[in-house]
This record gives C-alpha cells, structure tokens and sequence, in this order.
C-alpha cells in the first residue's frame, strides 16, 4: 500500500507576504501558499551522465527501487483552468496570476497547485483535493502529463528531491531554499537547468 505523505504546511516564510488566495470549499484545504526557490540539475540522461562521481544510473536505479509514485498533467487549455479554479471556489488575490495550474497524485495525496511565473522565485498555493475532484478534472491534462517516481534524500542539511521518469531514461534533481541568496551555496549535482524552461516537468510533459 502507498504510503501516506505528508504535504507541506500553509506557512509562508518571508517577511511582506500577502495572501494568494481565498477559498470557501469545505473539500478543498489549502495547505500551503509562499515562495518556491529552488535549484533544478540533470543528473543522467541517455546521452550522457552529469553526476560528478559518474554514478548516475546508480542513483536512477536507486530512485525506482524505492521512490514514490507521482503522476501529475498539466491544464493548460487557459479557460479551462479559469473554470476549474472557480469550479474549486478559489479566489486569486493580491495579482496573482498562474501561469502554471497542475493536478498531482503523490502517494495517496490528491494536490492541486498553483504557479506564477519566475525563474528561480514564484509564488505557489497549493491544495489538497478528494479523488473525485481529481478524477473529474484528470481529463482536462491530456497530452501534458508526467509519470515520475521520486526519492527524498537529506545530505549536508539539504532536502534532494530527485525524480526519476518513468517514460524515458531521465533523472533530475532539486533544491528548494527560503532564501535566493543560498542558490549559490548549494552542491552542484549535475547539469544545472535552473531557469530553463525546456528542463521544467511542465514542458516535459506529454
């Protein structure tokens, strides 16, 4: 049986930050609205291996031995997504305006989630859902769809999050932070594709 994850808390760290959004469904629990910072690497494609000891594979196999499921797509016919943040009962607040509306299955966890658009700092909201809503709502991520599994490792204080495709020989990782200015301290893993909009889950979906 899949095990059951825990989502990230509704808190946001930083100092200034204005509510994203209001939401009146009973059924929908926002359990998280703040900042994503984060680092993005290619660690081993099937063209070539970027891990610094060269055990890239090592590390995919390793993903898909003991990783959680994650499928998630991507709505991004725009009035559709218009429609189904309403059908929801959100209300965006303070101009926020995403560019990025994703449904996830994570473990046993129903999540949709919210994005604006930035390089390496967004603004994010983030929900848990029930299995109907997202059942209903799958349909609409037909062609922008990722299957992945991911495996949480901690490795000098830093949460690696490291995914593994399940569609083609692929594995990536990141770091998510509380501060842009800690970027810069962070192990390079592999080839960094932070920023790059071709790396994203969102345009590697299909």
């Amino acid at each position: 049986m899949a095990k059951k994850l825990k989502i990230k808390k509704k808190v946001a760290e930083e100092p200034g930050f204005k509510a994203l959004v209001a939401c009146k469904n009973l059924e929908v629990n926002q359990v998280y609205a703040g900042y994503e910072i984060e680092k993005r690497w290619v660690l081993i494609t099937k063209e070539e291996d970027h891990t610094k000891n060269k055990n890239g594979l090592i590390q995919f196999d390793e993903v898909m031995q003991k990783g959680t499921l994650i499928k998630q797509g991507y709505i991004k016919d725009i009035q559709k997504a218009v429609e189904v943040i309403g059908e929801l009962g959100i209300e965006l607040l303070n101009d926020f305006k995403p560019s990025t509306v994703r449904l996830r299955k994570y473990g046993e966890e129903f999540i949709f989630t919210l994005k604006d658009r930035k390089e390496t700092k967004r603004r994010e909201a983030e929900f848990t859902i029930t299995e109907k809503m997202f059942k209903k709502y799958w349909p609409l991520t037909e062609g922008s769809r990722v299957y992945k599994k991911r495996l949480v490792k901690v490795v000098k204080g830093n949460k690696i999050e490291m995914d593994a495709f399940l569609d083609r020989f692929l594995l990536l990782a990141e770091i998510e932070v509380k501060d842009e200015k800690k970027l810069e301290t962070l192990p390079k893993l592999g080839m960094d594709v932070t920023g790059n909009k071709s790396w994203t889950n969102k345009s590697l979906s299909k």
